[in-house]
C-alpha cells in the first residue's frame, strides 16, 4: 500500500526519470543495431602460395616502386619500404602482380593484388566483393579514390582505387590489400 501513495506523491520525478530511461534504452538499442561490427569469417588467405605470417627471403621478390608503392602508402597511411611484388595471375587481369609487406626478419605482414588501368581495377574490385561479400563492407567514396573495408577477427581486407594525375593525364590504380589488424 505504500508504493501506491509513493508513486502518487512523486509522480512528477518519477515519470521524467522512466521517460528519460526510456529514450536512453531506445537510442542504445539503435545504435547497437546500425553500428557496423559485423565481421565476415575467419579463413586462410594465400597469394601465390604465401601467407600471412610466413617466413620468406626478400631476394625471391622486387621491390614495389612508383604509383603503386605510392598507393599502398596511402592505404597503409605511412611510408614503407618494405613493399615487395611477384608478376601473377589473377583471372583475366591483364596487369596485375601480387604484393607483400615483409618486415625486416622477412615476415609477411600482409599481401594482396595491385592492377592499373580502369577496366582492370573494375575487375579486381569485383574479385574482392566476390571474396568478402558485398553485405560487410564500409565504403569510403572521395572524388578521386574509393575504398572498401571488410574486417574479420584477425585480418582487415581493403580494396583501394585512386586516380593519380600526370599533367592532363589521369591514371588509375587499385589494390586490395589483407594486413593483420
Amino acid at each position: 500500500m505504500r508504493i501506491k501513495y509513493l508513486i502518487r506523491d512523486n509522480k512528477w520525478i518519477i515519470t521524467p526519470a522512466l521517460y528519460i530511461l526510456l529514450l536512453l534504452g531506445a537510442s542504445l538499442i539503435y545504435l547497437n543495431k546500425n553500428s557496423n561490427h559485423e565481421l565476415i569469417e575467419n579463413r586462410d588467405i594465400i597469394v601465390d602460395s604465401i601467407s600471412i605470417g610466413d617466413q620468406v627471403e626478400t631476394n625471391e621478390f622486387e621491390r614495389l616502386e612508383g604509383l603503386d608503392s605510392k598507393l599502398l602508402n596511402e592505404i597503409v597511411a605511412s611510408d614503407l619500404n618494405n613493399l615487395f611484388y611477384k608478376e601473377t595471375f589473377l583471372q583475366n587481369l591483364s596487369e596485375v602482380k601480387s604484393i607483400y609487406i615483409i618486415d625486416a626478419e622477412g615476415v609477411v605482414l600482409g599481401l594482396g593484388y595491385v592492377s592499373k588501368g580502369a577496366e582492370n581495377c573494375k575487375r579486381l574490385k569485383y574479385f574482392s566483393y566476390s571474396e568478402n561479400g558485398k553485405h560487410y563492407v564500409v565504403e569510403d567514396d572521395k572524388s578521386i579514390s574509393k575504398k572498401l573495408e571488410w574486417n574479420s577477427e584477425k585480418n582487415r581486407f581493403i580494396f583501394y582505387d585512386r586516380y593519380f594525375s600526370s599533367g592532363t593525364d589521369l591514371k588509375n590504380n587499385c589494390a586490395y590489400l589483407i594486413t593483420l589488424k
